[in-house]
């Protein structure tokens, strides 16, 4: 199998840590609480994050402060549509955004 390497990380449409955006008592039976704001600054190789304001079930404002605790080269992308559809009606700017990074990445 023939492995294929990205150099970059999608974030997209993600929360600050995963217990913020959960309701009681879900949150308790959890082990793991998922710290990507913790994480994020320690990624090394560009990361492209996008967020939707109209995502209707992580708040925009985690996707923005992610994208501010990220270490460069980081990028950001406002997406359009709600949660599950971001993709959908970003589709080609999404598309064109990640072809931009790589570009950048291996003229380097």
């Amino acid at each position: 199998m023939r492995m294929i390497y990205w150099p970059v990380i999608v974030l997209a449409s993600i929360f600050l840590i995963l217990f913020v955006v959960l309701n009681l008592p879900v949150k308790y039976f959890l082990r793991t609480k998922y710290p990507t704001l913790e994480y994020v600054s320690h990624i090394e190789i560009p990361v492209l994050i996008g967020h939707s304001i109209r995502d209707d079930l992580i708040p925009f404002y985690h996707g923005k402060r992610l994208y501010d605790a990220a270490s460069e080269p980081k990028y950001w992308l406002e997406m359009m549509g709600d949660h599950n559809i971001g993709f959908i009606e970003t589709g080609d700017q999404y598309l064109e955004e990640i072809d931009k990074i790589i570009e950048v990445t291996e003229s380097k």
